[in-house]
């Protein structure tokens, strides 16, 4: 479980930066429109991933099975939106560094959804990294505390939707995230290693 959740995280992020790439280099609006809307499938799912990725990497999914399948439907209603009209992306704005989508009220609603779902993975590996015993559990909440952290830097990129020029850098923040995760999934590893897991396998 904790290995597919990361799998599915990876791959949102990796959508969402090869489908922007192109909507950049794209010269024609409609296409670069058509670029960022299947964007937007990587960025909805974003929040959904890593919160599952964070009650599996915890132990905690099973507990809370119920509250991660219904935000994976919650962000499944906002990616109809994003195909059913001009709710979510109203245009498309023209800046030096190419197109970029033009928030609508929907995606606004959507960004909250996003911050909160992100502030509660943060806190869930806050509070694990405060209450783990020392060594390997409480190091490697650490090192997700860390990694996390870098990638919500990328959350910048949601101001030049709203007209504000700032050149969205979001892909350094993720290949931060790549680095410090890789790290920690290296040397602590996904999940403890216990009596009780050696006797399941």
């Amino acid at each position: 479980r904790v290995t597919i959740s990361f799998f599915v995280m990876t791959t949102t992020a990796a959508l969402w930066l090869s489908s922007y790439s192109l909507m950049y280099c794209a010269l024609d609006e409609r296409v670069a429109a058509g670029w960022s809307r299947i964007g937007q499938v990587g960025i909805l799912f974003i929040p959904a991933s890593v919160y599952h990725f964070t009650l599996a990497a915890l132990g905690n999914y099973k507990r809370l099975k119920r509250r991660v399948w219904l935000i994976w439907e919650i962000c499944l209603g906002f990616l109809l939106t994003v195909f059913t009209g001009n709710a979510f992306i109203r245009g498309m704005y023209r800046y030096d560094w190419g197109y970029y989508p033009m928030y609508n009220w929907m995606a606004t609603l959507f960004i909250c959804f996003f911050f909160a779902l992100m502030s509660l993975s943060l806190l869930s590996y806050w509070r694990a990294y405060r209450t783990a015993p020392a060594g390997a559990a409480r190091l490697r909440s650490q090192g997700f505390l860390w990694a996390f952290g870098i990638a919500y830097l990328g959350s910048f990129d949601f101001l030049a939707a709203y007209g504000i020029p700032l050149y969205p850098f979001g892909y350094i923040p993720v290949l931060g995230f790549i680095l410090f995760a890789n790290r920690t999934i290296r040397r602590y590893r996904l999940v403890n290693i216990t009596p009780e897991l050696a006797a399941k396998l």
